[in-house]
């Protein structure tokens, strides 16, 4: 018995563009760019969107409940709140960017390999 195809994988890498980070974030302190951070990188393992529970929130920067309550403010502003979530819009778009390049690469893969070993089928 097969076991079923798993989705190919996008979440071991994720794009910084340091130009546009920096020219959003200079107002930004060294431990708002360490939560703000974390932020980003949780949310692109979780398809864009984060808990919007501030308890949530404070344990993926790695604060405590009183220092999250502090910086919140901050960064709350490169978010939007969405049914009880903190959705990131740019994180949103580049995961369908790399959704999508992973899927081309695995059907050209694909392709490839059945022409190698002339196999048949599938969606040439």
């Amino acid at each position: 018995m097969a076991s079923p195809k798993k989705p190919p994988k996008h979440d071991h890498w994720m794009p910084l563009y340091i130009a546009d980070y920096l020219g959003d974030t200079m107002h930004l302190t060294t431990e708002q760019h360490g939560a703000y951070l974390l932020l980003l990188m949780a949310s692109w393992k979780a398809d864009g969107k984060l808990p919007g529970d501030p308890a949530a929130l404070a344990a993926i920067t790695r604060m405590t409940p009183q220092g999250w309550a502090r910086i919140q403010p901050v960064i709350e502003p490169f978010f939007f709140a969405s049914n009880d979530s903190w959705v990131h819009k740019r994180v949103r778009a580049e995961l369908e960017k790399a959704r999508a390049k992973v899927e081309k690469a695995s059907k050209a893969g694909a392709i490839a390999a059945r022409s190698r070993w002339g196999l048949n089928g599938g969606d040439e």
